[in-house]
C-alpha cells in the first residue's frame, strides 16, 4: 500500500538437533520490520535442572532491503525481503557445544 515502510515476514524458530528446553522468552517468529538488518536470538537449555546443564543459543538473521520505483505510486518505497540468513550461535556457557 502506498506509504508503508515495513514489510511482513515470518521465519522459523531454530531446531536444535538434540533434547533441550527452550527459554519462555524467545522472540516470536513473525514481524513486521523495515529496511534494515535484524537478528533474533533463541536460547535453550541442554539438561535443564540437572548437573551438567548448559544454555546455548541459534540465532537468525534477517536482511530487509527497500526500493525506489517512479511507477506505480502504489509501489514507493515498499521494502522488499531479499533474503533470510541463518546461522547458528555459540553456547553462552560453560564450554562451546559441538554439533
Amino acid at each position: 500500500e502506498a506509504g508503508r515502510t515495513t514489510v511482513d515476514v515470518s521465519w522459523e524458530e531454530p531446531t536444535p538437533n538434540c533434547v533441550t528446553t527452550s527459554s519462555p522468552n524467545n522472540p516470536g517468529t513473525s514481524g513486521s520490520l523495515s529496511v534494515g538488518e535484524y537478528v533474533r536470538t533463541y536460547k535453550y537449555t541442554i539438561n535443564q535442572g540437572k548437573p551438567g546443564s548448559f544454555e546455548f543459543q541459534c540465532q537468525v538473521n534477517i536482511a530487509i532491503t527497500g526500493t525506489w520505483n517512479i511507477l506505480p505510486l502504489s509501489l514507493l518505497n515498499q521494502p522488499v525481503l531479499v533474503e533470510k540468513r541463518f546461522s547458528t550461535g555459540y553456547p553462552l556457557s560453560p564450554k562451546p557445544h559441538k554439533h
